[in-house]
């Protein structure tokens, strides 16, 4: 049942006052707030070519790369005497700004996308969050994952 720009479904037996409740429900509900801007992250990947599909597959399970980025974070924030954080996730923002502070040319495409895209602080926080994670599972002391995402046709995109 629609209730103004809201979606509703009530369940009850006849004369229970759904009707009534629905016509109701506009004035009392708050404004609704536009669904990207609940939305921290969206990667569009494009298609998947039929020659990507028949590849081999890779040698490293989903899990084993999840294991491998939580122990590379768990073991830098030990070292810098932050045991209590265990991943990148966790960072406050001072820290993960610390932590992935990306190169210069990195630094420069983050810009332009935070101010093309409009990314509020939470959102080019999280960007950062990935980025490092990325960087990490790379090898690499810089989150020049940056970089790596021009590379390719997928768009990282912030929100909220």
């Amino acid at each position: 049942m629609r209730t103004g720009r809201h979606i509703a479904l009530m369940v009850g037996p006849p004369g229970s006052g759904k009707s009534m409740l629905a016509a109701r429900l506009p004035s009392i509900l708050p404004p609704l707030f536009p669904l990207m801007d609940r939305i921290d992250i969206r990667i569009d990947v494009p298609a998947v070519s039929a020659t990507d599909r028949i590849w081999p597959m890779p040698a490293e399970t989903s899990a084993a790369v999840v294991a491998r980025a939580r122990k590379i974070q768990k073991d830098r924030f030990i070292a810098a005497g932050l045991g209590g954080i265990a991943t990148n996730a966790r960072c406050s923002t001072a820290l993960i700004e610390k932590y992935a502070e990306p190169d210069a040319s990195g630094l420069q495409l983050l810009r332009d996308a935070a101010e093309k895209m409009r990314f509020s602080a939470r959102g080019y926080h999280r960007v950062l969050k990935v980025a490092r994670t990325l960087a990490d599972l790379d090898g690499k002391a810089t989150s020049g994952a940056f970089i790596w995402r021009r590379q390719f046709p997928i768009v990282l995109r912030a929100n909220g």
